[in-house]
């Protein structure tokens, strides 16, 4: 999960309790290694940074593993919570959006993705009514929550500077982390969704929107010689994005009873305690550029 006011509750809130997978509460802020997150997070970015200088393809090879790891990842967490999931068309599926998105654009990836979500309806047919529904919804959860997003990530890097654009996002998903615990941290006095992520506040929301705003009209200033508004407006939609989908993340754990989605990446947690916010991000940025060009 990213860390946004993540380690600090609002004034006047108690710091909950999580539940682990095997029924114990831990706090909510404690438990991380704070060397070890470091050195985990400084070697996921050389790895991004790596395939980016490598080149395009690079990068698509790395979002299709993620996307492989982030599935199986979920997946079994979907799986232990009593849910009957797709996994195998899901994967199948996954890898054929991302590899048709790269090879032949968004029109074919459209079509792939609308067979993979009907393979996946017809796959749980297999197994009778009882819970089709919920089964039949997680598995579809994972085409469109995973493998959508990293599909963009693929299209996006394959534009003018896609590399630099790849980037950008990221930088402002940093700004919105950031400038989010810190402002919510000096600031923070009002809950934005208590039931769901009792340290987020609504100040710490205007520090995320602000500082991803400043960081896009830099960015896409000079990587595309945009307009400040048209950088401001592709900053403040990455830093909604980002903010919702650790949100998002945070209810999907909240519902299944977890603390994290795995111990993965040491410092961390899971590949989806890191993707949280960057993958929602990528869908944003993709659409935003169709706004800003």
């Amino acid at each position: 999960m990213n860390v946004t006011e993540h380690d600090r509750a609002p004034v006047g809130q108690d710091v909950p309790a999580h539940s682990n997978a095997d029924g114990r509460t831990t706090p909510a802020h404690g438990g991380r290694d704070v060397g070890r997150a470091v050195a985990v997070g400084i070697l996921l970015a050389a790895v991004v940074c790596g395939t980016l200088v490598t080149g395009p393809l690079a990068f698509a090879v790395l979002a299709a593993v993620g996307a492989l790891a982030a599935v199986a990842e979920l997946g079994r967490r979907l799986r232990q919570s009593g849910l009957r999931v797709a996994l195998a068309p899901v994967h199948l599926g996954t890898q054929l959006m991302v590899w048709t998105g790269w090879c032949f654009g968004e029109g074919a990836l459209l079509r792939v993705t609308a067979a993979a979500v009907l393979v996946c309806l017809a796959w749980h047919l297999a197994y009778g009514t009882a819970g089709y529904l919920r089964s039949a919804a997680a598995s579809v959860l994972l085409l469109g929550y995973l493998a959508l997003p990293a599909c963009c990530a693929v299209l996006l890097v394959q534009k003018p500077h896609g590399a630099l654009l790849v980037l950008a996002v990221i930088a402002c998903v940093v700004a919105t982390d950031t400038a989010g615990y810190v402002t919510g941290a000096l600031l923070g006095r009002h809950p934005m969704a208590p039931a769901i992520s009792p340290r987020k506040s609504w100040e710490g929301f205007a520090g995320s929107l602000s500082a991803a705003a400043v960081v896009g009209v830099a960015a896409l200033g000079w990587v595309a010689q945009t307009q400040w508004w048209q950088g401001a407006l592709f900053g403040g939609l990455i830093a909604l994005a980002a903010v919702g989908g650790d949100l998002v993340e945070s209810a999907v754990k909240r519902d299944l009873g977890i603390k994290d989605m795995s111990a993965l990446l040491p410092g961390h947690g899971g590949l989806m305690d890191r993707l949280d916010s960057i993958l929602p991000a990528m869908v944003a940025a993709w659409s935003a550029l169709g706004l800003v060009h």
